[in-house]
């Protein structure tokens, strides 16, 4: 019972931390935010290869549009945040979670199946769109 009152003291205060730096991320690309015609929120993973796939998909439907990625990133599911620079496509990278040894701190993927919703990713979601003026589509 201690375990699991240090352990949800800890998330939440390492959440707070992530959600202060990933506000700092965001200021620091606000004019990439406000300039883009498509935003592409990659915050839920259903399956394997799907950065790869949607960021392929995005470059075949809006051939002619200023796309650029929002990546929730979480490092325990070894996703490859380095593949949109292979790739050549803008991206924000924002830190959803932090992982020590077994253990994971944040908001970290959850599968479709539990529905649990990711309260600051949300408001991240809420706060770039704000910066976007809804000047342009987003899709998740």
């Amino acid at each position: 019972m201690i375990k699991k009152i240090i352990s949800n003291i800890l998330n939440f205060l390492i959440n707070i931390t992530l959600f202060n730096i990933n506000l700092i991320i965001i200021l620091f690309n606000i004019l990439k935010i406000y300039t883009a015609d498509i935003l592409i929120f990659q915050n839920k993973r259903i399956g394997f290869g799907n950065i790869f796939t949607s960021i392929d998909l995005a470059r075949k439907i809006f051939e002619k549009k200023r796309i650029l990625f929002i990546n929730f990133y979480d490092p325990s599911r070894f996703h490859n945040k380095k593949i949109f620079d292979f790739l050549g496509e803008k991206k924000v990278v924002l830190y959803t979670s932090i992982k020590f040894r077994k253990f994971r701190f944040g908001e970290y993927d959850h599968f479709i199946k539990k529905e649990k919703e990711n309260f600051f990713q949300s408001i991240l979601i809420r706060i770039i769109k704000f910066f976007n003026k809804n000047r342009s589509s987003s899709f998740n």
